[in-house]
């Protein structure tokens, strides 16, 4: 009731993290112009470019500040080459004239970002890169999803209060079942905010392996 009356969104989760289901005060008013107004952004692809432009220019800048913040005292050629190959994406954004092509921008410097990303986890030998297994099979994977659906969950509130409609995307589609702005407003978080936190978790020893158990599923956080 205190949440009700507070206007404060409850999301009640499993023992796995996953979200079962949120409580949400029924009085808020539906905002249909706006809903509107996203509906015609999505589908217009002038402006849906130009958003997706907006939003990726963000993710490849903070992956960027990231490798650059973390890389600064490891002295390894590969994270700054990294950086430098995804400051050089971000200046040909501008010249991506559509969704498809903004994603192939985003795509190369997931390729330079991740593996230099595994290079900045002290103690942790990986140059491979992440997965995005569910469940995943690695303790970095496992504090990458967990952070990540965090975050979502955390963006979805905040959508919610702003009285926008969280199905309706330009990186990605609308789809039932499928919070495509959600995705899309987390892709410029996303890196300071859960990638940046794990690597701090495990550089400065708060977290390590032997934080986590291993089951039939994959790797859980926490011990037996």
């Amino acid at each position: 009731r205190h949440a009700l009356a507070t206007d404060t969104d409850v999301a009640f989760v499993d023992g796995k993290g996953m979200t079962l289901g949120t409580l949400t005060p029924m009085m808020r008013p539906a905002r249909a112009r706006l809903h509107l107004d996203q509906a015609r952004t999505a589908l217009d692809d002038t402006l849906s470019t130009g958003l997706a432009r907006l939003l990726i220019a963000g993710r490849l800048r903070t992956q960027r500040a990231v490798l650059k913040r973390y890389g600064r005292d490891r002295d390894d050629p590969a994270i700054n080459e990294a950086a430098l190959t995804i400051g050089r994406l971000v200046r040909r954004l501008p010249m991506a004239e559509s969704s498809e092509s903004i994603m192939g921008i985003e795509g190369a410097a997931a390729a330079a970002y991740w593996p230099a990303l595994a290079r900045c986890v002290q103690g942790v030998e990986r140059t491979e890169g992440f997965t995005r297994d569910r469940p995943a099979d690695d303790p970095l994977d496992a504090c990458f999803n967990y952070l990540a659906a965090l975050l979502g969950r955390d963006m979805r509130a905040a959508i919610l209060r702003a009285g926008l409609h969280p199905g309706f995307g330009v990186l990605h589609t609308a789809q039932d079942h499928r919070e495509a702005c959600v995705y899309d407003l987390m892709e410029v978080f996303r890196a300071p905010l859960a990638e940046a936190v794990v690597l701090s978790e495990f550089n400065n020893r708060r977290i390590g392996p032997q934080d986590f158990t291993r089951t039939e599923d994959g790797v859980r956080i926490g011990r037996t």
